[in-house]
């Protein structure tokens, strides 16, 4: 977390104290930037995505960000440090998940929560962080970043999205034991190396920043983009179930390494979501 708290941020801190689909008290004021109360009920989405679409996160080489990363913080008057590193994490305990009333809104990074997409929060890993979560009940497991603070109830490891949740087979019954392990991003150190750089980013050539419901929101970032970058600017029509969608990307970029510099100096301008995509 940033020492200064800007309003989203610190509504992030709210919606990442989610405990899945068991609700506490209702929430009816604002919370201090060091205190925040119990949050109000939750649930899953309105309309269930098929098991089928659910997919694991797909690491990537990110910088540790400002947002979400203050240490120590408080919730609820409960002092938390965050880890300098994930680097050796290993830890085992009971997974909770968050959804419906949290869908849409910004998470401790920046990044809008999406119910069905394969994030985390934690109280302690940086953020980003990714990690494997292995259901220790039915030995399912799966990829997921953890972008989020949370959960701060008792007794909790870590909160999943609902899909997640879902993927992993306790969305109905709420919690499950799991194993984290935090994950070296497929080597991180090994993507310093020509070779691991060019053959594990192979796919990936063009910078998503934004998704937007509306065109002209879309088209006005394009305008300003142009104008303050050199890079082609393009605005893809996308239909995700159903729905549509304007997103803004930046590409195509062939070169891996250039790539990843111009996502970190994205993230540095405040696109915190920039995502590297194939197309």
């Amino acid at each position: 977390m940033r020492a200064k708290y800007s309003t989203s941020l610190l509504l992030a801190l709210v919606l990442c104290s989610c405990a899945g689909p068991q609700p506490g008290p209702e929430s009816t004021s604002l919370p201090t930037p060091e205190e925040t109360l119990p949050q109000q009920t939750d649930g899953p989405p309105e309309e269930l995505s098929p098991f089928s679409l659910v997919s694991e996160a797909t690491p990537l080489p990110t910088p540790i960000l400002a947002a979400g990363n203050r240490s120590p913080y408080r919730v609820a008057g409960v002092e938390y440090q965050v880890l300098k590193s994930a680097r050796g994490y290993r830890e085992r305990g009971v997974a909770s998940w968050y959804g419906r009333k949290f869908h849409g809104r910004p998470t401790a990074t920046g990044e809008i929560f999406d119910l069905h997409a394969p994030s985390a929060a934690h109280r302690s890993l940086p953020l980003p962080t990714y990690v494997r979560v292995t259901n220790l009940e039915n030995h399912r497991s799966m990829i997921v970043k953890v972008n989020d603070r949370g959960p701060f109830h008792p007794g909790r490891l870590i909160d999943l999205s609902y899909g997640a949740a879902q993927k992993l087979g306790f969305s109905e019954q709420g919690t499950a034991l799991v194993e984290v392990v935090a994950l070296s991003v497929a080597g991180v150190s090994d993507l310093r190396e020509e070779e691991g750089l060019q053959g594990w980013l192979q796919d990936y050539r063009f910078l998503q920043l934004a998704s937007f419901r509306r065109r002209e929101a879309a088209l006005a970032l394009q305008k300003q983009l142009r104008y303050n970058h050199s890079e082609e600017v393009k605005v893809v029509t996308k239909n995700l179930d159903g729905k549509i969608f304007y997103q803004v990307k930046l590409g195509p970029i062939t070169d891996r390494r250039a790539l990843l510099a111009l996502r970190e100096r994205m993230i540095a301008e405040g696109f915190v979501d920039a995502n590297l995509v194939a197309e």
